[in-house]
């Protein structure tokens, strides 16, 4: 191996640490609570070299972004290969791998649904802005086509698709947050009681009699 080819492997394998390290530190304290130096004492590296790599902590978080819905997206895909080919299997699969990416993976969910982060923060535009907003949307449209496609065959009611899937997400993440407030134990009642009775009213009210 050459001098140069050494030389990259050694940065690509410096740039893993800091991002696996950052990726630690969010999950377990939280954006807000992850300094840079923070990140960077984990590697055993100065905080100047993080810049070397990286522009900003926020930068890490838009990879992690993506790298969170990329995993909804595959197992999004997975579910509706074997859940039947109508539009309320589709739509309770889509609820059902929802709930799944919560429970197995609740980092990469407090990412994807902006938990980690201040009002502030959020209200903030930057260069990773845009991104993070159409892989959002592209997963969403993900969802419309199966709204599509069940009116077009004729088993859902016409609706505006759009509006429809919005609230299909609105409602799984309402449902998630009575969850992680501690309000459900309280109600006498369990999140998957709450999900598959809401989300069965949700779908069968777009079905054709």
């Amino acid at each position: 191996m050459s001098d140069y080819a050494k030389n990259e492997q050694d940065k690509l394998a410096k740039q893993r640490r800091i991002l696996e390290s950052a990726k630690s530190l969010f999950f377990e304290y939280g954006y807000q609570q992850t300094s840079i130096h923070k990140i960077m004492k984990t590697t055993g590296e100065s905080t100047g070299t993080f810049y070397q790599y990286f522009k900003s902590k926020r930068e890490i978080y838009v990879k992690l972004y993506t790298d969170g819905l990329d995993i909804f997206k595959s197992m999004l895909e997975d579910a509706l290969q074997v859940c039947g080919p109508t539009a309320l299997a589709q739509l309770v699969a889509v609820a059902k791998v929802y709930l799944m990416f919560y429970r197995r993976y609740p980092g990469y969910f407090d990412i994807v649904a902006f938990l980690v982060m201040n009002d502030q923060e959020l209200r903030n535009r930057d260069e990773g802005s845009d991104e993070l907003d159409q892989k959002a949307i592209s997963i969403l449209k993900e969802i419309e086509k199966i709204l599509i496609g069940g009116i077009a065959r004729n088993e859902l009611k016409p609706t505006n698709t759009w509006i429809m899937t919005i609230t299909l997400w609105g409602v799984m993440d309402g449902i998630i947050m009575l969850e992680k407030r501690g309000n459900l134990p309280t109600m006498g009642t369990s999140m998957d009681q709450v999900f598959d009775q809401t989300i069965k009213s949700f779908v069968y009210q777009l079905a054709l009699e």
